[in-house]
C-alpha cells in the first residue's frame, strides 16, 4: 500500500487542489506514510496547475499520530518526521490544513505546519507530551518554538494537554474555527480561492524569510 491508496486528489478548479489523507481507520503515522505524503507535496508544489492546496481527511480522526506498530524511536522514522513536516512547512503553494476531527501526538504537525489551520467544533489537539508516545526531534521543536512561541510549547509539549478548538486557536495552532463540516468546506475553500493567484516565486520566497 503507498500513495496512490493513503493519499487522493480532488480538483476543485481554480488551482486547489484537496490532498486527502487516506490511511484507514486514523492516518497513523509510519516511516512509509510520511514518506509518500512527502513525495506528494513536493509534486504538487511543483506543478504549475496547482495554486493552493487543502489537506483534509474522511476518518473521525484527522490524525491520531503515530501508528501503534511503528516504533516512535527508530532513527529512520525520526529523520523521516523531520524530513516530511519540513517540507510541509516550506511548500511554495499554500497550504490549508481543513480539521474535521481530532489532531494528536505528531499528528498535530499536519496542522501546525499549514499556513492555515481551520478545525471543527468538538475537536481536540494535543501532543504526546514526555510520559510516552512520540518524541519529537529537535529541528521539530525549534520550528515549533518559532511558529507557536517558547512559552505555548513550554505549556503543551511537556503535559501533552489535550486543547479544544477555541484554545488551539488562542495558541495559534488554528487560525479559524468552524461550526459543523459544511463550515469547514466553505472557509477553506474561501481561503484557498483568496491564494489561488499569488505569484508563485514570491509567496514562495515570503515563505523561506519566515521561515
Amino acid at each position: 500500500m503507498g500513495a496512490q491508496t493513503w493519499l487522493n486528489r480532488r480538483d476543485h478548479g481554480t488551482g486547489i487542489t484537496e490532498l486527502q489523507l487516506g490511511k484507514g481507520p486514523d492516518n497513523g503515522l509510519t516511516t512509509e506514510f510520511l514518506k509518500s505524503f512527502e513525495d506528494e507535496i513536493i509534486s504538487l508544489g511543483a506543478e504549475d496547475a496547482v495554486n493552493a492546496i487543502i489537506l483534509s481527511s474522511p476518518f473521525a480522526a484527522f490524525c491520531s499520530g503515530t501508528a501503534s506498530d511503528q516504533n516512535p524511536d527508530c532513527a529512520e522514522f525520526q529523520a523521516q518526521l523531520t524530513s516530511t513536516f519540513q517540507t510541509l512547512a516550506s511548500c511554495g503553494k499554500p497550504t490549508i490544513a481543513a480539521v474535521n476531527g481530532n489532531a494528536h501526538g505528531a499528528g498535530l504537525l499536519f496542522v501546525v505546519c499549514c499556513d492555515i489551520g481551520i478545525g471543527r467544533s468538538r475537536t481536540t489537539y494535543r501532543f504526546d507530551g514526555v510520559t510516552g508516545g512520540t518524541m519529537l526531534p529537535q529541528p521539530i521543536i525549534d520550528m515549533l518554538k518559532y511558529r507557536l512561541g517558547y512559552t505555548v510549547c513550554r505549556r503543551i509539549l511537556p503535559t501533552g494537554q489535550e486543547l479544544g478548538p477555541i484554545a488551539a486557536r488562542n495558541y495559534g495552532i488554528l487560525d479559524i474555527l468552524a461550526e459543523d463540516q459544511e463550515d469547514l468546506w466553505l472557509y477553506s475553500l474561501r481561503e484557498a480561492k483568496a491564494r489561488v493567484h499569488f505569484d508563485a516565486s514570491r509567496y514562495a520566497s515570503l515563505k523561506e524569510q519566515l521561515g
